[in-house]
């Protein structure tokens, strides 16, 4: 059994969606500067990093994250895609329907842009540049798609900032239309070799109201 970790770590040089805050790291408490222990802040907004949306991000009558038991982020059948995207592009329902025979009984669905590449090379680009979710996408995996539970994508948001307004309608779609629970993965780290996967579980940070949290993530290969 071999687990391998798909979410980045948190640091300042973190990127993250216009609009939004970095991630900012304090050494409190210093040993070497005579205190008695190391104590650490951080801050960071529940949308920045590897992520996972949860209904309540777009839908207002929609349960939050720690509503869900834990038996809720475990999947069985994942499926990883490549699906190649270049600056500002989207993923559209021609690019998933290609695939349909591999991802029928999916229950998490991993899409391989290749722009996790860049992320620790060109932040800007990342940040700016990613690829995203069409509308006609989100509609076929709400119809088409019924046991997908969860969407990952290696790009900073689902939402492409060059079409943001596609991937606000994506995200409305499949996290307040749709009426079973789907979450959505952003920033996840699919630049590592997935051959045989098993299952992948999820361990979002549990706190209260919140429609997002940062999460751990970790992939058993077989």
């Amino acid at each position: 059994m071999t687990f391998v970790r798909l979410s980045y770590d948190l640091s300042k040089e973190t990127p993250y969606p216009e609009g939004l805050w970095p991630v900012e790291i304090s050494h409190e408490h210093d040993m070497k500067q005579g205190a008695i222990s190391n104590v650490f802040r951080f801050t960071m907004c529940n949308h920045v990093s590897t992520h996972i949306d949860g209904p309540n991000h777009f839908g207002k009558n929609k349960p939050p994250l720690n509503s869900f038991s834990i038996n809720d982020f475990v999947f069985t059948k994942p499926k990883l895609l490549q699906i190649p995207k270049q600056n500002g592009e989207i993923i559209y329902a021609d690019d998933l329907r290609r695939h349909a025979g591999a991802i029928s009984d999916c229950d998490l669905l991993l899409m391989r842009t290749g722009f996790g590449a860049i992320r620790s090379d060109d932040l800007t680009r990342y940040a700016e540049e990613s690829p995203g979710f069409s509308a006609d996408a989100a509609h076929y995996v709400v119809d088409e798609l019924p046991n997908v539970r969860a969407l990952a994508i290696d790009s900073i948001s689902f939402a492409c900032p060059r079409q943001l307004q596609e991937g606000i309608e994506a995200h409305q779609i499949m996290l307040d239309q749709c009426e079973r629970p789907i979450f959505l993965i952003e920033d996840i780290n699919l630049e590592i070799e997935l051959t045989n996967l098993k299952q992948i579980i999820v361990a979002p940070l549990f706190a209260e109201r919140l429609d997002s949290s940062p999460c751990t993530i970790l992939a058993e290969l077989g």
